[in-house]
């Protein structure tokens, strides 16, 4: 018997391959014995396997997974094949159907991400006065009392150019500049 399998790796993305020994291969990748693009993106977890006669036939739809979208291969993950058609189409409802397939993707992805973050930050704060910031320095305090510089560290009224515009043609952007005192 041949497999192909669906792996998610820690930062998220697919991997896809196939094998004669799935349980062996699917140690070896989560030993990180396997070099290559799962072995930097540990731990992985196995999300679909599928099963095949000869290993020719699983390499063949390893293939064609490769090719396939990440909403695509969510639906099979979950075992949705119903949605595979439509997932695969490039109409209207096709496309509407991946875009909707990513919203919810960034949807969960935004709650673990808030969730995460309030958890952090109660664990930091958990016992501990609130930070309060430090008075400015005497020389900060003078500096931010001088006169206003631009960003080369000359006066705004000096220096060589005296005006400059810009408009924008297309997606380009043109600029002008004229010298003072020529």
């Amino acid at each position: 018997m041949a497999w192909t399998y669906l792996l998610e790796c820690a930062d998220g993305s697919y991997y896809v391959g196939s094998t004669t020994e799935l349980e062996l291969r699917i140690e070896q990748h989560r030993s990180g014995a396997v070099p290559g693009y799962t072995s930097t993106r540990l731990p992985v977890e196995l999300l679909w396997a599928g099963e095949f006669e000869k290993i020719e036939e699983a390499y063949w739809f390893e293939r064609k997974l490769h090719r396939w979208s990440r909403a695509k291969k969510q639906a099979l993950a979950r075992g949705e094949l119903d949605r595979l058609p439509l997932l695969s189409s490039r109409s209207r409802d096709g496309r509407a159907a991946r875009a909707e397939a990513q919203r919810a993707e960034r949807d969960e992805l935004g709650a673990l991400r808030g969730s995460l973050r309030s958890h952090l930050r109660d664990r930091t704060t958990l016992g501990r006065p609130p930070r309060v910031p430090e008075e400015r320095s005497e020389e900060r305090a003078k500096r931010l009392e001088g006169p206003p510089t631009s960003r080369t560290g000359f006066d705004h009224d000096e220096g060589p150019f005296e005006a400059h515009s810009a408009r924008t043609s297309g997606t380009r952007i043109h600029t002008e500049q004229t010298l003072s005192g020529l």
